[in-house]
């Protein structure tokens, strides 16, 4: 699942959480940002160091200049630079997505938001400025988000909500983050590792034991079925390992 990321004015993504973006969606990334009234966009398939480079100086010579941030992880199309995001919807009006779009492929090389947009550009209006377009697109995308910048500084978020602001920047998701690691005594009184871990299966978070199996069960009743750990002790902390 792709990250995207807006950045308001004279605020900062730490290099922590992009390099953490990257590498949970490695197949390229990009930002747009506004200078001298014109949104420019850069773009990096390769290297994070490239990236954190670009986007660091960028970000210091334009600290007034909202940012759209995005790490793509391919679900159609190419690798490639022109499969990453931003992408340009019209003059001066750039966009970033997270998600699947249902949308037909005409053009197999190439991914399901950059067919969307060429339906996004045949309109003369734009999200940021027009609420019923913007409700429009809110009604036709599901829980897909989408973020849209122009020349104005202005910037737009379809499904805000199911994204999460941390400190002046707003994130899709949180899949990047790391998981925390604890620990839990078994039946046997020894210590056992496990994780919360995101399944896009189940869509929501489940505990991995350090033999690898699902655990089942809350938090004062562990149970793993492959290495038959178990724990049902409310009395036992949980240890942190990191």
């Amino acid at each position: 699942m792709c990250v995207a990321i807006v950045q308001k004015p004279k605020h900062q993504i730490t290099k922590k959480q992009l390099k953490a973006c990257w590498e949970s969606n490695p197949d390229g990334g990009g930002f747009a940002y506004v200078k001298n009234n014109k949104v420019m966009i850069h773009k990096v398939l390769n290297s994070f160091k490239a990236f954190w480079r670009a986007y660091n100086k960028a970000r210091s010579e334009n600290p007034l200049s909202v940012f759209l941030v995005h790490c793509r992880i391919m679900t159609s199309g190419l690798v490639n630079l022109e499969n990453c995001h931003p992408f340009v919807v019209k003059k001066g009006l750039v966009m970033i997505h997270n998600g699947v779009i249902d949308v037909d492929l005409s053009e197999k090389n190439r991914s399901d938001t950059y067919h969307f947009t060429k339906k996004l550009s045949r309109i003369k209006d734009d999200p940021i400025n027009n609420q019923s377009y913007k409700w429009l697109i809110e009604e036709s995308i599901g829980s897909n988000k989408l973020a849209f910048l122009n020349a104005k500084n202005q910037f737009s978020i379809i499904n805000e909500s199911l994204g999460s602001w941390i400190n002046g920047v707003w994130f899709s998701n949180c899949h990047w983050k790391p998981a925390k690691k604890y620990s839990y005594v078994d039946s046997y009184g020894d210590y056992r590792a496990y994780q919360p871990y995101y399944s896009t299966i189940k869509n929501d978070w489940v505990d991995l034991c350090s033999c690898g199996e699902r655990i089942d069960g809350d938090e004062s009743n562990i149970y793993c079925p492959d290495c038959l750990s178990f724990r049902k002790d409310n009395n036992i902390p949980k240890i942190g390992l990191g």
